[in-house]
């Protein structure tokens, strides 16, 4: 039977480099709220390692409240029909949600289609879309 609600929209992104200094993280964060502008954004989410200044701006310039969690399918569940921003420090999310993606296949992390999928460089984020609902997750966008 299908999934009668609306897919939840993850946005998981995770620096390229962390940040030196507040300043260079605030400018990180404003070119990914930059990005996000138009996707109209209803949280943001940090996994618990994302630069505090990152995650606090990235919000706040977006104009939205910002939470702690590492539980996507509790995040899933509370946004059906929305789009949230889950903000990674390192690949510890982006790897949980692979085999999500694939079902039935493990993750094999020899495997380089496995890899993170960069967005353009000059923003400095990798950058997953995926749309999770009932029916299952599928990644609807990876930007190079």
């Amino acid at each position: 039977m299908s999934d009668l609600q609306c897919p939840a929209r993850l946005v998981l992104a995770r620096p390229r480099e962390l940040p030196h200094d507040d300043a260079e993280a605030r400018n990180l964060a404003l070119r990914l709220a930059g990005q996000l502008a138009a996707a109209r954004v209803a949280m943001v989410y940090d996994d618990g390692g994302a630069d505090p200044t990152v995650a606090a701006t990235v919000a706040g310039t977006l104009g939205v409240p910002l939470a702690r969690s590492t539980d996507l399918e509790s995040v899933v569940d509370l946004h059906r029909g929305e789009a949230v921003l889950v903000l990674c420090q390192d690949d510890g999310l982006l790897s949980a949600v692979r085999p999500l993606l694939l079902p039935g296949r493990p993750a094999d992390p020899e495997d380089p289609s496995g890899r993170d999928l960069p967005v353009d460089g000059s923003l400095g984020w990798l950058v997953l879309e995926i749309d999770a609902d009932a029916d299952g997750w599928r990644l609807r966008r990876a930007d190079r």
